[in-house]
């Protein structure tokens, strides 16, 4: 008893030093980042942010303003955060939900790898893996939904993977709650579940070849997990009366695989063929992880392999969202696109280093001699990501504010309204426009958008009656157009409006006769 006692003193020592030095790199992290103006480097952030915003402050507020193309969980955990303006608008709202889940994230892959290791070293090196990545502790603070994904999928995979040593229903109650969250974070979870249920099927037939047990597990499991998917299918068909909205929509992913068909999202190529989908895919995972790194990792994931066999399988559940990218990418749902100049959701290969971490952590328990080749390996090829400017993360997002002007020009969109509003309703769509609402400081509820329904509608038809200002992109052929340049009452909006500000990519109208509008 006594050595018990004295071995778990151990354990939860080495956990809080664990713990400790994740608070203190997260903190530093977020420093650097706040410092240098980089926590809404990606156009996404402020998407997030606004989203939650209009939940609360909208014309009209409710959960109907969560819209149908991002699932909700980060935007509800914001709601509270986005009503202070100092942190709504430096995105440190969004930064406090995306370190909370780097801690976790972080946290629960070095149990993970514990669990299968009983190596200290070997978990701290594979938890460093992922946790001292550059790309991951750019995106653990801003405010976007990558981290939360990681943490509560990571949490899910820990937890099952206990169900499958143990056999409690307690493991098994924790993981599908936790992946239920994974559910409503990113649709990455979705196939994670659907490969878990099989896990489920499996191993509990194997264990009593009784059909009525697998059932009640796989219901007992299901029940919980798949709720997440079952009630976005819901709001969905309540608020848009389809629920393959986030598929179908002209804001769907889809639709940037079709702008980039007709040339309009910079010099984007689309990828076609099953070689070149694998390797595109392949590249954006070395170009978060590093070449190096990534054999490092393969390597791994054939001892573990060799090892385990399928004796376990929640491991192998973190390599899904490879094969989901492809399966999306092929099908014409996701576009990705990588090369030396110019990339597109880079960040998509974030998730291997989940993946990474654990077989990196599992190798270095195999071979003690790999912890040298690992700590050296991950050191250098991370302070060069660094020191080289090759951040694939930040690369991407800081190419896509200087070379596409459509970003740098919405900004100055929304500093000239903010110098020149003299109050009163504004029409805009949001869709692409998302930077002129949070930057401009003016309040949400004065903006009419598309989540604003019949008003909308409405102001469209007759805007003199109903705002006070319209905002409308230029281009009206493009796939991603601007809804209300291509909706809107040209003869009404010519006859009561007055273009006052053009920069070549947005119109700002102000209207001539205020007495027109309708208070």
């Amino acid at each position: 008893m006594l050595k018990l006692n004295s071995a778990l003193q151990i354990i939860l020592k080495r956990e809080s030093l664990v713990i400790i030095t994740l608070v203190a790199i997260s903190l530093i992290s977020f420093w650097v980042a706040y410092s240098n103006d980089w926590i809404l480097i990606h156009t996404d952030a402020v998407g997030h942010l606004n989203t939650a915003r209009k939940i609360d402050l909208g014309t009209p507020s409710g959960l109907g303003q969560l819209g149908g193309i991002w699932l909700p969980l980060q935007h509800l955990l914001l709601l509270p955060l986005v009503l202070f303006d100092p942190l709504y608008y430096t995105g440190i709202a969004g930064s406090i939900i995306s370190m909370a889940s780097y801690l976790a994230a972080s946290y629960f892959l070095y149990k993970l790898i514990y669990k299968y290791t009983k190596n200290f070293l070997a978990s701290v090196i594979g938890t460093s893996v992922f946790a001292l990545n550059p790309n991951v502790l750019l995106y653990q603070s801003a405010p976007m939904l990558e981290l939360l994904f990681f943490a509560t999928t990571i949490v899910g995979i820990y937890f099952f993977s206990l169900w499958e040593e143990k056999g409690k229903y307690t493991d098994l109650a924790a993981a599908a709650f936790s992946l239920l969250l994974a559910a409503i974070t990113r649709f990455e979870a979705w196939p994670i579940i659907l490969f878990l249920s099989l896990v489920v099927v499996v191993k509990t037939f194997l264990k009593k070849k009784n059909f009525n047990f697998t059932q009640a597990h796989l219901m007992y499991f299901l029940t919980i997990a798949g709720s997440g998917v079952g009630l976005w299918l819901v709001f969905l068909t309540a608020i848009f009366e389809d629920p393959l909205f986030f598929v179908q929509s002209i804001y769907s992913p889809s639709a940037y695989v079709e702008a980039a068909r007709f040339g309009q999202i910079g010099g984007i190529n689309l990828v076609s063929g099953v070689g070149q989908i694998i390797k595109v895919v392949f590249d954006v995972m070395v170009a978060n992880s590093g070449i190096a790194a990534m054999y490092t990792g393969a390597l791994g994931f054939v001892i573990f392999l060799l090892h385990k066999r399928f004796k376990t399988l929640a491991p192998y559940s973190l390599l899904i969202p490879a094969v989901f990218y492809m399966f999306l990418v092929y099908t014409g749902q996701l576009l990705i696109f990588f090369n030396v100049s110019e990339s597109y959701q880079v960040r998509y290969g974030m998730f291997v280093l989940l993946p990474m971490g654990l077989f990196v952590g599992y190798l270095v328990n195999w071979r003690k001699i790999f912890a040298i080749w690992v700590i050296g390996l991950t050191l250098t090829s991370y302070s060069l990501m660094v020191t080289e400017n090759n951040v694939a993360t930040f690369n991407e997002a800081e190419q896509s504010f200087v070379t596409n002007s459509r970003e740098s020009r919405l900004k100055e969109s929304a500093y000239w309204l903010k110098e020149n509003y003299s109050g009163g309703r504004i029409l805009m769509a949001l869709f692409l426009n998302e930077e002129i609402m949070f930057y401009s400081r003016i309040p949400t509820r004065e903006f009419i958008h598309e989540g604003s329904q019949d008003l909308f509608n409405k102001a469209l038809k007759n805007p003199e009656h109903e705002v006070d200002w319209v905002i409308t992109g230029v281009d009206n052929n493009n796939v991603l157009t601007d809804i209300v340049n291509k909706e809107i009452n040209k003869q009404n909006l010519n006859k009561f409006f007055h273009l006052s500000y053009e920069d070549g990519y947005t119109r700002i109208y102000d209207l001539t006769d205020r007495k027109v509008v309708a208070k």
